[in-house]
């Protein structure tokens, strides 16, 4: 069984790569799929990643290949004008890019391609004119997919709407069972998952002091909310007398001004920055924490969330937004008993007055943490069970590769 990968060249696969010692970081669904691949008895994988960003390791095509992942191709990044005109550039390296992908489709002629949507248009065209079944992967739903019925999407629309074997789509909050089947091929098969949790399940515990442990993980950039967070964690700690200690887990261009404007507020033994962690320590930070907040408006099913539920944290989250629509999956997956909501229409506010409720009420907290763990036995599996799920359809997917046309499955999270 051959099989053509291709994808972002991810920040968290640069190193490797670049040092020849396989050692990824960042998304899982991908580079798992990737080991599991390589992994397989019989099967050939080759795979090609798209550097999508100037760097100077990548300024050329990389040739390599990794005892864990296999053959692996890096497309360079490269600036004909300098930089001067970015479009142009960006323009170039996308037809670039689609050359040499569908090049090498013609010389190895696999029996699948598996494709993330950083690779839409080489996907599409394969999908199009080729007999080569394809497979796109998408990551969840982004905030720009919501609104390509706009005129200046209509390539983006016509390609994710190319006759694809099967579209997989994680289940991180954003809802792609409600987005999904008005922007994919009718004859398409749809399938969503939610991602695997390897996270050890926590037993349930008691708080383990006076001051209570509230904790935020992500990039401090605008898109992530951690300006929001720091906001309410000043307002909390201006409403209560109860003692609490609020700790900034991450780095980004945002860390120097949300610091600033602690130490404005003289509240700097109250709010802690540790900076960029590796995950063992966020994952211990998480067994420690009474209280685990996502500021995440695009979905709250990601892999830090899912991971603070395995590790029995009282998880606050936004709510949910049905017009959008937004973790309506949520809600479903995840219940009111096991997950505090704030209103996501006034989020500082709203989170502060939930932040203070709840450090007045620690038996609130407990509760949500029984729950919490009770919901993450449920709900979460193994990262093995989801890749060998990826793993299971490539194989059905090129077994039925002289198929006219694919059947269609309606499938849910658990899939």
């Amino acid at each position: 069984m051959r099989v053509l990968v291709l994808g972002r060249l991810f920040s968290g696969l640069k190193d490797s790569v670049a040092g020849r010692s396989w050692n990824p970081g960042g998304v899982p669904a991908f580079y798992k799929l990737i080991e599991g691949l390589q992994a397989r008895p019989g099967w050939k994988l080759e795979t090609i990643l798209a550097c999508k960003e100037a760097d100077a390791r990548f300024a050329r095509t990389v040739n390599c290949t990794l005892a864990a992942a296999g053959a692996m191709t890096v497309l360079a990044w490269r600036r004909p004008s300098g930089g001067r005109l970015p479009r142009f550039d960006l323009l170039f390296n996308e037809v670039s890019h689609l050359a040499s992908v569908l090049l090498q489709a013609m010389r190895t002629r696999p029996d699948v391609v598996y494709a993330t949507y950083a690779m839409l248009f080489p996907a599409a065209i394969l999908a199009r004119v080729s007999r080569l079944p394809v497979v796109l992967r998408l990551m969840g739903i982004f905030p720009h997919q919501r609104t390509l019925h706009r005129a200046h999407f209509a390539l983006h629309r016509w390609a994710l709407r190319s006759p694809f074997r099967a579209v997989v789509c994680t289940e991180d909050g954003s809802d792609p069972a409600a987005v999904l089947p008005r922007l994919i091929h009718p004859a398409s098969e749809l399938m969503v998952r939610l991602n695997g949790c390897d996270a050890p399940l926590s037993e349930p515990h008691a708080t383990r002091g006076e001051t209570l442990t509230v904790l935020f993980v992500g990039r401090l950039e605008p898109y992530k909310g951690c300006d929001v967070f720091v906001e309410a964690a000043l307002q909390c700690l201006r409403q209560t007398s109860m003692p609490a200690r609020f700790v900034v887990i991450g780095d980004g261009s945002m860390r120097r001004e949300l610091e600033e404007r602690v130490r404005s507020a003289r509240q700097e033994t109250a709010i802690a920055f540790t900076g960029a962690v590796a995950h063992a320590e966020v994952a211990r930070h998480l067994a420690g924490c009474d209280i685990y907040i996502s500021v995440n408006f695009n979905g709250n099913l990601s892999n830090a969330n899912l991971e603070a539920l395995a590790a029995g944290a009282c998880l606050v989250i936004p709510s949910s937004d049905p017009a959008l629509p937004v973790d309506t999956a949520t809600d479903t997956l995840i219940p009111s008993d096991a997950a505090i909501r704030y209103d996501r229409r006034d989020p500082a506010g709203s989170l502060a007055q939930t932040l203070h409720d709840l450090i007045a009420d620690r038996g609130r907290i407990e509760a949500c943490r029984k729950a919490a763990r009770l919901c993450a036995g449920r709900l979460l599996k193994p990262w093995s069970e989801r890749i060998e799920a990826d793993i299971a359809l490539l194989r059905r997917v090129a077994e039925n590769r002289g198929e006219s046309e694919p059947m269609r499955l309606a499938a849910g999270p658990h899939s």
